[in-house]
């Protein structure tokens, strides 16, 4: 799952570029149909530096966050890639886990997270 949002983290490759995704904006990651975790992601998306979802494979209207995540906090506070703990996702409503990577843009400042959860049922 680390090298699927490593290859996933040029998505907005050129950070200048941000706001490219408005609030409620829908990104859907082109992930192979071949790829095992499939049957297994529940959703992906971006954050900002706040927490504040930027654009998600599962539309939304009202503003999220997920500062208060742990997979949002160790990604920001590491710079590395997270594992959370248990959660009941905010956009779907299944029990999972998610995981986060530090977007960062040429000069290696830190620009948001990218982050997908795990759906737990996919684990039995």
């Amino acid at each position: 799952m680390r090298e699927t949002l490593l290859l996933l983290c040029p998505i907005p490759a050129d950070l200048r570029g941000w706001r490219q995704f408005p609030i409620g904006g829908i990104w859907y990651p082109t992930v192979s149909s071949a790829s095992p975790i499939d049957n297994c992601v529940t959703v992906t998306g971006i954050t900002d530096l706040t927490g504040s979802l930027l654009c998600s494979a599962v539309p939304f209207e009202e503003p999220i966050n997920f500062a208060d995540r742990a997979w949002f906090r160790h990604a920001v506070e590491s710079r590395e890639f997270s594992v959370g703990e248990y959660l009941v996702g905010r956009l779907t409503g299944l029990p999972s886990v998610g995981l986060g990577h530090p977007l960062v843009d040429a000069d290696g400042r830190l620009k948001g997270v990218i982050y997908a959860t795990i759906d737990l049922a996919w684990l039995q």
